[in-house]
């Protein structure tokens, strides 16, 4: 399958990708999106199961997740998007996958929600994967040369290691299924204006 310049507004789910349609055989999608813009929705995509995805210039502001993997067996590249969310992680990767995002940007910044990080990426062994089907699945993630904003202290909490900064070169995680590396982390930010901020936007005198 190949979508381009999509738009999705207002919907519970702006793109769902899966590999098992209710009352039809599982079978993975090989689906590649670019031109994909969601706003206002409660998730942006979601990628369930062994699916075979790839995204460019993609553009998802939602109220949850922007960016949802689940399951196993999948390989999923992104490029070139920009993930923005209020209430849960912007991205947030809960499969035994291949999942590489690069040069994306990843922001939750919203002081009014605690201890949400923008990256959220889950530690799944590989004996939790293993059936007859499949066989054994393993997840290798990637993320390299995002930036990535957060209204809290973390920006990333990769299976309970928390990450604020960008200082100390590649960093394992996950089990060391996961390699985070070459990104800009910044942590604490706020979106809103200060009063003072709007009075001087408008050149009116305190």
């Amino acid at each position: 399958m190949r979508a381009s310049n999509i738009a999705v507004f207002r919907a519970s789910v702006g793109v769902m990708v899966t590999d098992q349609v209710e009352s039809m055989p599982k079978h993975s999608t090989w689906v590649t999106f670019s031109n994909v813009l969601t706003d206002y929705c409660v998730q942006g995509m979601v990628i369930n199961g062994s699916n075979t995805v790839s995204l460019s210039s993609g553009s998802f502001q939602s109220h949850e997740k922007s960016l949802y993997v689940e399951g196993a067996g999948g390989t999923i590249r992104v490029a070139a998007s920009r993930f923005k969310s209020n209430g849960d992680h912007a991205v947030h990767i809960n499969a035994s996958s291949v999942v590489t995002i690069v040069g994306s940007g990843i922001k939750r910044v919203f002081p009014s929600i605690k201890s949400v990080p923008s990256l959220k990426i889950e530690s799944l062994s590989e004996s939790a994967h293993c059936n007859a089907e499949n066989g054994c699945q393993s997840q290798t993630i990637l993320i390299n040369g995002c930036d990535m904003e957060s209204s809290d202290d973390t920006v990333v909490d990769c299976a309970g290691k928390l990450i604020a900064d960008n200082r100390g070169g590649a960093i394992m995680c996950a089990n060391d299924t996961a390699m985070i590396s070459g990104n800009f982390l910044r942590a604490g930010r706020n979106d809103s204006l200060s009063i003072d901020d709007v009075v001087h936007q408008w050149g009116h005198s305190k």
